[in-house]
């Protein structure tokens, strides 16, 4: 006797499997009459066909494949991706529309960036020059207290020493 025994599914023995609703119930958009099961997904239904529409490919999936392309022969290179995005269905054009929306957005964020960068610089300005107003402060209160302190232990029979006060 063996321990594994090995089944071979016949034809009619996947059919009696599978419910007849589900081997032929057609794709619909989710949402739309009959298009979600009864918990309200449409998983295990069959994708619409390509040809419906053509597929989105943005600029970062553009980036992405020119990544991991080789970079030697670029005439090349760019020729095949070319004839592999048109026999896809994909608007070579859309992608260029893409980029440019994308080099937009790149354009205003950076120049947001830089009005902060300057904000930030002219903080830092205005920054340093009270750190340094507070030294000369300091400096200066510093002198002075070691001058009282010296008044009040009592030099005062010792002769004069001249200090003068920073203006």
């Amino acid at each position: 006797m063996s321990l594994f025994v090995k089944k071979i599914m016949k034809k009619d023995d996947f059919e009696a499997a599978v419910p007849e609703t589900a081997r032929y119930q057609a794709w619909t958009a989710p949402g739309a009459a009959g298009g979600t099961d009864a918990g309200g997904s449409d998983w295990g239904r069959a994708a619409p066909p390509l040809e419906s529409a053509a597929p989105y490919y943005s600029i970062d999936d553009a980036i992405e494949l020119m990544r991991q392309l080789p970079q030697d022969n670029t005439e090349l290179v760019v020729r095949v991706v070319k004839i592999t995005l048109q026999s896809l269905k994909i608007d070579i054009g859309s992608i260029i529309k893409d980029a440019e929306r994308k080099q937009n957005e790149i354009q205003a964020r950076v120049s947001v960036l830089r009005k902060e960068i300057d904000d930030l610089d002219r903080e830092i300005k205005t920054r340093k020059a009270e750190i340094a107003a507070l030294d000369a402060g300091q400096k200066e209160a510093t002198l002075v207290k070691d001058r009282l302190s010296m008044a009040e232990k009592g030099s005062v029979g010792q002769p004069a020493v001249t200090m003068s006060l920073p203006a």
